[in-house]
């Protein structure tokens, strides 16, 4: 399954900064190969959000996908996904539907990256089935949240 192909399941074209996870995820891993934490602001974010002009809230999101991005792996091989509080919990670490489509789109192309065999049909179907079980899980509840931050 392509990262396209992926994208168009999440129901957005790839765009913006998100336009090659592929390319992202490369390169986080290149600059992570000193061991930096992922429980603080990663190094450089700073000076990455100035160089491309990234406003505040597309800063933070770059931070939380960085912050989270073995989250959704980790939830489909150590987890039951199919176990309502486990897809809660899931949920609501992730807060907002397009926070879960960016970090699907990532999580696909870390694993795909780093070793595109990893990448099973069973562990795509995976992510995509963890992918729906919180989008439909959650909808309600983000609908809400987005009316009354309006």
């Amino acid at each position: 399954m392509s990262a396209e192909r992926i994208s168009r399941r999440c129901g957005k074209p790839l765009s913006g900064g998100f336009a090659d996870p592929n390319a992202a995820a490369a390169r986080h891993r290149q600059r992570n190969a000193g061991g930096e934490s992922h429980h603080r602001k990663p190094r450089g974010l700073d000076s990455a959000a100035k160089r491309l002009q990234l406003s505040p809230e597309e800063k933070e999101e770059v931070h939380f996908l960085i912050e989270h991005h073995l989250d959704m792996s980790a939830t489909v091989q150590r987890r039951d996904i199919f176990d309502p509080a486990t897809v809660s919990a899931f949920a609501q670490s992730v807060t907002t539907l397009e926070r879960l489509q960016r970090l699907c789109l990532l999580t696909y192309a870390d694993i795909h990256s780093v070793n595109p065999e990893a990448l099973t049909p069973w562990k795509a179907e995976m992510l995509w089935q963890l992918f729906v079980a919180t989008s439909n899980t959650s909808a309600g509840r983000w609908i809400v949240t987005l009316a009354r931050s309006r």
